[in-house]
């Protein structure tokens, strides 16, 4: 019986901790969550971004764009479209004094070539439905159409981002 009791009491002992270093783990994401959010926020006040959202799956979901050059295309790509684009990405969750931080590496600008928007995180997916060819813009893409709440080998979890894209041509419907 005294046995069982010291089982007993080892297990309840072991889920008491399992509960607080959970609620731990959930405290330290939500705070992180929120800063990121008045981060990203507060830039895309400061910098006058439009807010842009499409309808379909995406919802309330949203992104900020500012249009720096209108191109001389005449028409939208789709999700299923294969497209070429020009991009600089950024974490915008470190922005200090002014700019976000650019990531090190090859990843910081990219000539991609025949992707499809579908195959895109959703608000680099939204950014492109909403520009011609042509056109070239700053996107602000917060946490929840990035990468989400997962940390990744480049990207915190909830991390909203910074894009430069140009869309440079739409290659083709490939459905």
């Amino acid at each position: 019986y005294s046995m069982l009791r010291k089982v007993f009491g080892a297990l309840l002992l072991s889920s008491v901790f399992v509960f607080s270093s959970c609620s731990e783990t959930i405290d330290v994401n939500a705070e992180r969550r929120a800063e990121n959010e008045k981060v990203f926020l507060s830039y895309a006040s400061d910098k006058n971004f439009e807010k842009v959202s499409l309808p379909g799956n995406y919802g309330d979901r949203y992104i900020y764009m500012n249009k720096k050059v209108s191109g001389s295309g005449t028409v939208a790509p789709r999700a299923t479209d294969l497209i070429k684009m020009h991009y600089e990405v950024a974490l915008l969750s470190t922005y200090k004094s002014g700019t976000p931080r650019f990531f090190d590496g090859n990843i910081n600008k990219q000539n991609v070539s025949s992707m499809r928007i579908s195959d895109l995180i959703p608000g680099v997916a939204i950014a492109l439905q909403s520009m011609k060819v042509g056109d070239k813009a700053e996107v602000l893409i917060p946490w929840f159409l990035a990468y989400g709440s997962r940390d990744s080998q480049v990207v915190p979890a909830f991390s909203a981002l910074y894009y430069n894209i140009e869309l440079l041509s739409i290659v083709g419907d490939q459905e």
